[in-house]
């Protein structure tokens, strides 16, 4: 394992194009993939810590049944990233019509670090803010995807392109699947009863197979909020459906089920309160 780690580090530090023909792949994979997931043990909790005092805004809401999470996020998303940053990773095919061993030799360092690079930055896309806060910690909000990068066209290069891409398959199947489902263990269902309103809120990992996205709501006269239910919806989805504004807050990024109901009413901005302090929104 430690051999393995070290000829990683050698590659980072001077990447050459050479095959590796031990037969110890799947060693190498799996000592690589447990070295990226200790990584990520130390990342998350660093994570956790910049979106408690920046509020970190996904850009985009994964609302996906399982099926087609794992279609496109597992096998489509993967299979065309590893085609676009590394399948010419390699001197041959048209890559070896256009260059010379030596010109390959020479800017071969050049075209791993800013595949692995570019496909780190790519990644900050995943996020909606835009910040000068937020430029100067993006190194850190992608330091997962920067590192997943070299290791990927490690694999690509000493081995073959489907082993990045298997890699990658599972390193994203890691993260949705069982990191998702690991975090749900976390995420306690709220059901609160008080004298001016009741609220259940149940989360879920992925939208459901066969039940339809519902939402209903009832105001008074005045437009205060009486009843909301809303089913397999996202956070910010039930928001602007509901004409809410929030320009002062970042929705968690999850699919609920939610029950509201208040006899005599609550303004917008106490829903937007209330689902503060019930951790489904985030002051910016």
């Amino acid at each position: 394992m430690k051999q393995i780690l070290l000829d990683f580090w050698q590659f980072i530090k001077h990447p050459k194009d050479l095959r590796d023909s031990s037969g110890n792949k799947w060693k190498v994979f799996f000592t690589l993939f447990l070295a990226e997931l200790a990584l990520l043990a130390i990342y998350l909790p660093v994570i956790y810590l910049i979106d408690k005092y920046f509020a970190i805004e996904n850009a985009t809401e994964l609302n996906f049944n399982i099926v087609l999470s794992f279609l496109l996020l597992i096998l489509l998303v993967p299979f065309i990233e590893e085609v676009f940053f590394r399948l010419g990773l390699r001197r041959k095919g048209l890559v070896e019509i256009f260059f010379t061993e030596q010109q390959w030799e020479k800017y071969f360092p050049i075209f791993i670090y800013s595949s692995s690079i570019i496909f780190g930055i790519v990644h900050i896309s995943n996020y909606a803010n835009f910040s000068w806060t937020f430029i100067v910690l993006s190194p850190i909000l992608i330091l997962t995807q920067l590192t997943g990068g070299f290791i990927l066209a490690y694999l690509r290069v000493r081995f073959n392109f489907w082993l990045s891409f298997l890699y990658h398959a599972l390193w994203n199947f890691t993260a949705i699947f069982l990191l998702g489902s690991l975090s749900m263990f976390f995420v306690d269902t709220i059901d609160i009863k008080t004298n001016d309103y009741e609220l259940q809120v149940k989360h879920q990992l992925f939208v459901s197979l066969t039940d339809d996205k519902t939402i209903t709501f009832e105001q008074t006269e005045e437009g205060k909020i009486k009843i909301i239910q809303s089913d397999e919806y996202s956070v910010s989805e039930m928001l602007e459906i509901l004409n809410v504004d929030f320009d002062n807050y970042v929705p968690e990024s999850v699919i609920i089920d939610l029950n509201f109901k208040s006899n005599n009413g609550i303004s917008n901005d106490s829903l937007l309160i209330i689902l503060e302090e019930n951790k489904l929104l985030k002051k910016r």
